[in-house]
């Protein structure tokens, strides 16, 4: 058998139906690029394989208009389609006036105010072109008269009018018997030949025209030369300064034509919009500027602050297409590619995202920690090894958690210039009062070292007044919490979704990312918990002689506003504070120049001063109206993945999306419905979560987060079912004997053709039924971008908990390759598929009570 025939065998062919589907993918993409003349070829075989697509029939009519062919258009609307708004324009356009009339006549009023209008727009342009000036001017002013004044069409509507004005006038002002008579006897020139040829020579053409009486040779010669003389005098003339009487001037062969149908306007306002890109390039180079090339996205940072000028955005695409960019997980001839060869979506993510600071470093800087073992090691290390400052935020600290409070201890005791804060919640940390518990604890610091040690805890404003009177210590944390997950040590940040305890140090998994010596972003930090802890209440102790002192709570007079708790104290103003508070935090930052918010490690001897990297701190404080994560960072994830997505070979680009709580907010769940992208999901089976066989009425979070999952799932199976396809989210459970889940995070990892392009393309939107051959490792590579952090995605994290994350988009193929490494990690123990068949099982039989508890508590889960 030969190679043809195997290969024949191994891919079978696909289906018309999905033939169409891969068709209208690059139709998309090329509609969106304005790649009008391919996006028309598309349609042309979406018609060959089904020749009654009606929405391709309509593209391809719209097409046909835009690219100025009207014949063939109006071949394609047919005999009872020329009766349509597309049908008179090409009529109207291709000069069949008399017949455009006609039609409008037909047609009449169609219902469609947006259609009738423009009709009567064509309407006033076909009577201009009749010479029927005066019904062409009632129209204009009727049309004028229901135009707004801010409209961008009023201004071409007047300049008809003054048009029709125009003629009007002159009709007024010719001899009566001229005006009275009829076009036909007067065999008056088109308006088409008036035009295009000069008056003089028309005017013999007029049937009552009297030519001069003839004058001799002689005179002639005479009158010949002095014309000849006077010519030349103005040619003369000329050259110093051009005359306004000089009627060398060829007129507008588009005078007639409305505004914004003529050229010059058309290139005026290609004009404007290069201006405006250019200024939006502008402003991205201002965060980049003097940086040097091979970073994230787009642009990496040179060693030295030198350049402090912006860059025109003419030559910053120059500086871009000079340098290579690294890609993991690709072939080793494709290893490097130029910037410039990158999809626009990884240039757009970063200029969606300038309002937040954005620090640079290298991705061999950026380190992933995998189990729960090494991230508890790392922390005793860090302690140990810290010099000047240790800041640390958390839920809680486990009251049981003696070793860690003994290295904070030592390293306290051998080092008087250490100074610790810790900022942690309230209700979680004083559930056990007053028997011993987290807060007491970390108390004992305080009390060995008050002049080192600054103890906060945070209270949320959701539980105040009444509230926190009725509502039950085990219930209580669910109206909001202080639930940021970071770890300072220097100028060293650890970013995770881990607290303090047992567990998350042995056998409970989450996800941990060191970024190391980085001293810009441990600043940023530090600063977050300082302003936090301004809002929270301070705990002190002096009893030095127990591990679990009696502690004081109290509200320091030099915090900005008074207590929440205090029935004094106006909620809605302490929320307006804190929130301007931390809307200033962000500015600042995101104000700094670029050389302030570098990684100052030094460089290997042989190392390329490049930047490759960008950690952009995203904050979500919904009870404070600060909302980085919901309403600006995943959004734009999602759109990135939809960009690459849809670009030709792009259909691998993959979102990785974990949480172990699974109760995704709504705007994230029409995110996942949209996306273009696959997206894989993974969270904790009820065997693997934290509140397996817990007392009380928290033994029923499992089964409830079963219920969640499930309506997500049916609902992803709807939405799929409604478009004719299979879902493309694919839902997995994590479980693993003897360990619970709560790693939370997104990945986005494009295909590998969005940034690889074949030198051979014209244009870079070819459909992709014709490159698979060409593009070989059509795979996804290894992520580019990640989110790390506290957030579970759900309501509660989005409008109740204070929640800090950080987005880091990476070109480092040494990263990216750890970032796929995690993932793959994480993946290895999601076994269960969720089917149909998994909630069959009788262990995933979720009660009714529960299920209507989950709809009603959603928002606190």
């Amino acid at each position: 058998m030969s190679k043809a025939a195997t290969k024949a065998k191994t891919k079978p062919e696909l289906s018309v139906s999905d033939k169409i589907k891969r068709q209208y993918l690059t139709l998309h993409a090329q509609l969106e690029a304005s790649f009008l003349d391919n996006a028309l070829k598309t349609c042309d075989r979406i018609l060959r394989l089904d020749p009654e697509d009606t929405l391709a029939q309509q593209t391809k009519i719209q097409l046909l208009i835009a690219l100025e062919r009207y014949v063939p258009a109006l071949s394609l609307l047919g005999a009872e389609k020329k009766a349509s708004l597309e049908g008179v324009y090409c009529l109207y356009k291709t000069g069949r006036i008399a017949e455009a009339s006609d039609v409008i006549e037909e047609v009449g009023a169609s219902g469609d105010a947006e259609e009738d209008r423009g009709l009567r727009v064509l309407e006033a342009q076909v009577k201009f072109r009749q010479e029927d000036f005066q019904a062409s001017q009632d129209l204009y002013d009727e049309l004028i008269h229901t135009t707004d004044a801010d409209s961008p069409e009023l201004p071409d509507l007047e300049n008809n009018l003054q048009a029709t004005q125009s003629h009007l006038d002159f009709i007024a002002s010719v001899p009566s018997h001229l005006s009275t008579a009829s076009t036909s006897a007067l065999r008056l020139p088109s308006l088409e030949k008036l035009e295009s040829t000069p008056v003089a020579p028309l005017i013999h053409s007029y049937a009552l025209y009297k030519p001069p009486v003839p004058i001799s040779k002689a005179k002639g010669k005479e009158v010949a030369q002095e014309k000849a003389a006077e010519a030349a005098t103005k040619a003369t003339k000329g050259k110093k300064g051009k005359s306004k009487a000089s009627g060398d001037k060829p007129l507008d062969p588009d005078r007639w034509l409305p505004k914004k149908q003529r050229p010059e306007f058309q290139a005026e306002i290609l004009r404007k919009k290069e201006m405006e890109r250019g200024k939006k390039k502008q402003a991205r180079a201002k965060l980049e500027a003097g940086l040097t090339q091979g970073s994230a996205e787009p642009a990496a940072a040179p060693s030295t602050p030198q350049a402090k000028s912006v860059p025109s955005p003419s030559s910053w695409r120059t500086v871009q297409s000079s340098a290579p960019l690294a890609l993991a997980g690709a072939p080793p001839s494709s290893r490097t590619i130029q910037i410039e060869r990158r999809h626009p979506a990884f240039n757009d993510l970063a200029g969606h995202l300038t309002s937040l600071p954005s620090f640079w470093t290298r991705g061999r800087d950026v380190k992933i920690l995998y189990e729960p073992k090494e991230f508890y090691q790392t922390l005793l290390a860090k302690i140990k090894a810290a010099k000047h400052r240790i800041f640390i935020a958390s839920l809680y600290v486990g009251k049981a958690e003696s070793e860690l409070i003994d290295a904070l201890h030592s390293a306290l005791a051998a080092n008087p210039s250490l100074r610790v804060t810790i900022v942690l919640d309230y209700l979680r940390c004083t559930r056990e009062t007053p028997n011993p518990s987290s807060a007491s604890l970390v108390g004992a610091l305080a009390a060995a070292f008050p002049d080192q040690v600054e103890l906060r805890l945070y209270h949320t404003t959701q539980l105040t007044g009444w509230r926190k009177k009725v509502i039950p210590r085990r219930l209580d944390e669910g109206w909001g919490l202080q639930h940021m997950k970071c770890y300072g040590f220097d100028d060293t940040v650890i970013m995770s979704g881990a607290n303090l305890s047992n567990d998350y140090f042995t056998n409970r998994q989450d996800r941990y990312v060191e970024f190391i010596d980085n001293p810009p972003l441990a600043d940023y930090f530090a600063s977050l918990l300082a302003n936090v802890a301004s809002y929270s209440f301070l705990v002190t102790a002096s009893d030095t002689t127990t591990k679990h002192p009696a502690i004081d709570i109290t509200w320091p007079s030099s915090n900005p506003i008074s207590s929440p708790l205090a029935p004094s104290t106006s909620i809605d103003d302490f929320k307006l504070h804190a929130g301007s508070t931390f809307n200033s935090l962000t500015s600042f930052w995101a104000a700094k120049k670029p050389e302030q918010l570098r990684s100052t490690l030094p460089w290997s001897p042989h190392e390329p001063k490049t930047f490759d990297t960008i950690l952009r701190p995203v904050l979500q404080m919904g009870p404070f109206g600060i909302r980085q994560e919901t309403d600006l960072v995943v959004p734009t994830i999602f759109k990135t993945g939809n960009s690459l997505a849809t670009a030709p070979g792009g259909r691998n680009t993959r979102i990785d999306w974990t949480s172990g709580y699974f109760s995704v907010q709504p705007d994230y769940l029409e995110g996942v419905m949209a996306s273009r992208a696959i997206v894989r999901i993974v969270t904790a089976s009820p065997e693997a979560n934290g509140f397996l066989n817990s007392k009380g009425i928290s033994k029923y979070i499992p089964p409830a987060y079963t219920y969640l999952t499930k309506e997500f799932y049916d609902e992803s199976r709807r939405r799929a079912a409604s478009h004719g396809k299979d879902s493309h989210v694919d839902l997995k459970e994590w479980r693993r004997d003897g360990w619970t889940y709560h790693a939370k995070g997104i990945w986005l990892t494009p295909a590998l053709s969005n940034v690889v392009k074949s030198p051979l393309d014209s244009s870079p939107l070819h459909d992709p039924n014709e490159r698979d051959e060409e593009i070989k490792a059509n795979h996804p590579e290894a992520p580019y971008l990640t989110l790390i952090g506290s957030s579970n995605y759900g309501q509660r994290s989005a409008t109740r908990d204070l929640e800090a994350n950080v987005l880091v988009t990476t070109s480092s193929s040494e990263l990216r390759a750890d970032l796929q490494e995690e993932i793959l990690q994480l993946r290895h123990f999601a076994i269960d598929k969720v089917d149909d068949k998994l909630f069959e099982r009788k262990d995933r039989h979720v009660p009714y009570g529960v299920k209507l508890a989950a709809r009603v508590i959603e928002s606190m889960l």
